[in-house]
């Protein structure tokens, strides 16, 4: 159900601020051997920086809220495992991000010892901003101590949880599993969730699993769904050169079809898998295969040695992260790109090359695979089925056609000043309510 903006509460409160707490520390890992692409970088008295990225989806997010609500202060925290004090800086006029001093605390967690963040830091300032004109917006899954904490600090300020992952994960875990101490597990997480999920009033989801919200709704009642799209810039994702000349700019070679993965280097988006499933694929034109994107050293190391593994040195390139004007030109003369993560909420990289009209090769969930399937376009695979990726590879290098989706049709849903009128919306929507 969702509330009308206009039948409000003669005593409802009108937010003025909007606070947004991140869960994770800036990825300093994946940025040891490479340059900071930020001037906002600081040196601590410990030796260590501190750095102000400002690209994460969450400030991207807020930009476009105060470009959408001038009249709103909006601010990101940060937990920062490097920090030793508070450190902010303006990314524009209405939007600061600040990253506070954090650490790595072990406690014991459905039997077993975990690590997890802690932030007293924030924690203190939640208790300082405890005020019913400023909206916190925390991220639902979040089930450690510190977020835990957080909640039961907050008395008066109106709590937004969002959760832009597949809203499967929601759901009851499946119980059905042989293994006793992992039906148990199973069990102790599904209650936690219940436990969680039944305190949640206002929820902003992500379009990436609409059967799946559909049952959260009828379990939780008391949940308001709010809908919200990441996304992107329309002015700058646009054709700017000709495909051949793209690849002349790259130095690829015009005659081979080009296939582009572009995502952080991590295992959950099966980087690994690929490379196998098109070292299996037999065709008789050449292709290369283009990875963009920075991971751990260890983790590209790996996958480095994968290629190696499975002969496909001559075939595919780990590019590293690049700036988004050159990552503008893989897309541009890519012939497919593909998305294929375990579990995600989406890709902001398959919007961009939808934008673009070029042909997408995507697993089964996430918010861009809804809406390629809304629109018949795009070739999908099953997350696990690594064989059937080879299957559906062979046939598109082979030259099967994919549907793709107008560009007006991709800006008219993913532009990010329709993803600001929609927070906008949702926080005119929760004004006056409690948690």
């Amino acid at each position: 159900m969702i509330t009308n903006i206009n039948s409000l509460p003669i005593n409802s409160t009108r937010i003025h601020r909007v606070l947004l707490i991140m869960s994770f520390s800036p990825p300093y890992e994946e940025y040891s051997d490479k340059e900071y692409p930020t001037p906002h970088v600081w040196d601590t008295p410990q030796s260590k920086q501190v750095v102000i990225f400002g690209f994460d989806w969450q400030d991207l997010m807020l930009k476009a809220l105060v470009e959408v609500s001038p009249e709103l202060v909006c601010e990101v925290w940060q937990p920062d495992l490097n920090a030793d004090k508070e450190y902010w800086a303006t990314l524009q006029k209405g939007l600061v991000h600040r990253n506070f001093p954090a650490k790595r605390i072990k406690r014991i967690k459905r039997g077993k010892s975990v690590w997890e963040m802690y932030s007293s830091s924030i924690l203190e300032r939640v208790k300082k901003e405890d005020a019913p004109d400023t909206l916190f917006i925390l991220p639902v899954n979040y089930l450690e101590k510190w977020g835990k904490d957080i909640i039961i600090s907050v008395k008066c300020n109106p709590i937004l949880y969002c959760n832009f992952l597949n809203a499967r994960l929601m759901l009851p875990n499946p119980i059905y599993m042989r293994n006793p101490l992992k039906m148990a597990n199973r069990l102790l997480i599904n209650r936690e969730k219940k436990t969680w999920l039944s305190r949640v009033k206002h929820l902003l989801i992500g379009i990436s699993n609409p059967e799946a919200a559909e049952k959260l709704r009828e379990m939780y009642p008391q949940m308001e769904m709010h809908s919200l799209r990441l996304g992107f810039d329309e002015n700058y994702w646009k054709q700017v050169v000709e495909k051949d000349e793209a690849r002349r700019l790259l130095g690829i070679p015009l005659e081979d079809y080009v296939i582009v993965l572009s995502q952080r280097l991590v295992p959950v988006y099966q980087v690994d898998r690929f490379v196998e499933a098109l070292s299996r694929v037999a065709v008789s034109k050449p292709f290369t295969c283009y990875v963009t994107g920075h991971g751990t050293r260890d983790y590209e190391r790996y996958l480095a040695q994968k290629i190696k593994e499975c002969n496909m040195e001559q075939a595919v390139s780990l590019v590293g992260r690049v700036p988004d004007h050159e990552l503008r030109l893989y897309f541009i003369a890519a012939d497919l790109f593909v998305a294929v993560p375990l579990v995600f909420g989406g890709s902001n990289g398959a919007v961009k090359c939808m934008a673009l009209e070029k042909p997408i090769f995507h697993v089964e969930s996430g918010f861009s695979y809804e809406f390629l399937k809304e629109h018949r376009a795009g070739v999908f695979v099953a997350s696990t089925d690594y064989n059937g990726w080879t299957a559906a590879l062979e046939d598109v290098i082979n030259g099967k056609e994919i549907a793709v989706v107008p560009r007006k049709t991709v800006v008219d849903r993913f532009s990010w000043k329709a993803a600001g009128q929609e927070l906008h919306n949702a926080i005119r929507q929760i004004e006056g309510t409690t948690r």
